[in-house]
């Protein structure tokens, strides 16, 4: 799809649409669920620009999402949301895409990061609560410089969900959230961990688009 000129085309087009629809409803009532949904457009919107060579549409369009996920990572703590995990898992996403991680994310926030998704699995669990922790896990490695070393406990803990939870709607999501990631960090990190790039690639686009 994003390789696709004609179809990214028109898919730059309907998020940039959707985008200017949510920047006015924020504008009328801003809440974390539609800071959220504009963040979340916002990454698809730098796909499409990393797809098409913009790099700095691509820059700006990361940029726009970490602003929204931080908005609703405030909105989301004065209301108590029991879900905050994901607005903060996809700003430490955009963080990474920066590069601006380098050395660590911020321990406390993983701490808190882990034990709201611990919580959540413990007490109502659902696909995407389970496959935050090992989302996360993900993330440190790539921010530490060490996703070889978790290559093969991350692969498990991905192939384990899937054969819990096989549906390619939940996988397609997970594999455009790594892609995201990982295809930023591959070309600045050495050979060793591009190869993890790679193979953890391969694993979630065959969950994602099995034959």
């Amino acid at each position: 799809l994003y390789a696709n000129p004609i179809l990214a085309d028109t898919y730059e087009r309907v998020l940039r649409e959707a985008r200017d629809t949510l920047d006015r409803l924020i504008a009328l009532h801003p809440t974390m669920e539609r800071e959220s949904i504009a963040g979340s457009t916002c990454k698809r919107l730098a796909l499409v620009e990393r797809a098409a060579g913009s790099a700095q549409a691509e820059r700006d369009a990361v940029h726009a999402m970490r602003a929204h996920y931080e908005n609703a990572e405030r909105r989301g703590r004065d209301t108590g949301a029991t879900n905050l995990y994901y607005p903060t898992l996809n700003r430490f996403a955009a963080l990474l895409v920066e590069g601006t991680a380098t050395g660590g994310l911020a321990a406390d926030e993983v701490a808190e990061v882990r034990h709201n998704l611990s919580e959540r699995t413990r007490d109502d669990p659902d696909f995407w609560s389970v496959c935050g922790l090992t989302e996360l896990s993900l993330y440190e490695a790539v921010a530490q410089g060490a996703l070889a070393d978790a290559q093969s406990t991350l692969a498990e803990g991905f192939a384990e969900l899937h054969r819990r939870v096989s549906g390619t709607h939940y996988w397609r999501s997970v594999f455009d959230s790594a892609r995201f990631v990982l295809d930023a960090y591959a070309p600045r990190a050495n050979a060793r961990e591009g190869k993890a790039c790679a193979a953890l690639l391969a694993m979630l686009e065959k969950f994602a688009w099995p034959e």
